[in-house]
Parts: C-alpha cells; sequence; structure tokens
C-alpha cells in the first residue's frame, strides 16, 4: 500500500491597527526566511482547532488577545512540493476585534514588529505573503503555489 500524503497545518493572524496597517514580525534564527516579515503564525497543534492555533500563536508571538468569535477566516494556501514529502495547508484569519499592547514575545524568533501596509512593504515579505495579500484583496477564498514559487 502507498504511503499517504503528508500534510503539515499552519495559520496566521492579520492584525490591522486604526490607519489599517497589518502588524508583522521580522523573522529571526527560526532557519526559515529569517530576515524577512511575516504575520503571526505557527502551526496547529494536536486536538487544537484552526482557530485555537490563530489565537494562541498571535498571542505567544506578540502579545495581541483575539477572542476566537472576532477571528474571520479570509483565504486557504495550499503550498505544494513535488517531491511529495509534505504539503502546507495555511489558514489566514482576520481579527475584527483585538486588544493588548503588540510587543515581541517571542525574542529569540522575531527582531522587530513593524506596522505596515503589505504592499508597502513587498520587498521585504516572505515572497509567498505577496499573492496571499494580492488574493485576499481580490476576494479569492483559495490559492495553490507550488514549492519554489514561495521563495
Amino acid at each position: 500500500m502507498a504511503e499517504r500524503h503528508k500534510i503539515k497545518a499552519a495559520v496566521y493572524a492579520i492584525v490591522k491597527n486604526e490607519n489599517g496597517q497589518v502588524l508583522f514580525l521580522r523573522r529571526n534564527n527560526t532557519g526559515y526566511m529569517d530576515g524577512k516579515l511575516s504575520l503571526p503564525s505557527g502551526h496547529v497543534e494536536i486536538n487544537e482547532s484552526f482557530v485555537e492555533a490563530a489565537a494562541r500563536e498571535t498571542f505567544e508571538e506578540s502579545g495581541v488577545v483575539i477572542a476566537l468569535n472576532e477571528l474571520t477566516q479570509v483565504l486557504t494556501l495550499h503550498r505544494y512540493q513535488p517531491s511529495g514529502e509534505f504539503d502546507y495547508i495555511d489558514m489566514f484569519f482576520q481579527a475584527k476585534e483585538w486588544s493588548g499592547e503588540p510587543r515581541i514575545v517571542e525574542e529569540d524568533k522575531a527582531s522587530e514588529l513593524v506596522w505596515a501596509h503589505p504592499e508597502d512593504i513587498e520587498h521585504d515579505l516572505i515572497p509567498y505573503m505577496i499573492p496571499v495579500f494580492q488574493s485576499i484583496k481580490s476576494g479569492d477564498a483559495l490559492i495553490e503555489l507550488q514549492r519554489g514559487d514561495d521563495e
């Protein structure tokens, strides 16, 4: 019997300030795209929903508190690899309301907190974030990227 396809699940939270700017963290010491900006994000844990994971990861990384009912799913990204090693299913959520003082909580994994409009900092984003924000703006619900398209 063939081995089943492996998929990892990750979640991302879009937190905006009163000026419509998005909260980004500059990755540091993670081993993936260090130096680039990304949203508060992380992996879904065992027995955890996507929404629970998004709220948890946002708090763990930025100190921002989001009630589960304040998160709206805005995009699903399927990042696949031709090698078949594993794919990612990335769920993007927008926070309707949030509280707390944004700060870098995991100082070993982030070096800077940045508020910006995504289109103004495309050169500084993890590359797959560019089509993510374009797709959200155009109202797409799903995008798929082959490994290599995201680097």
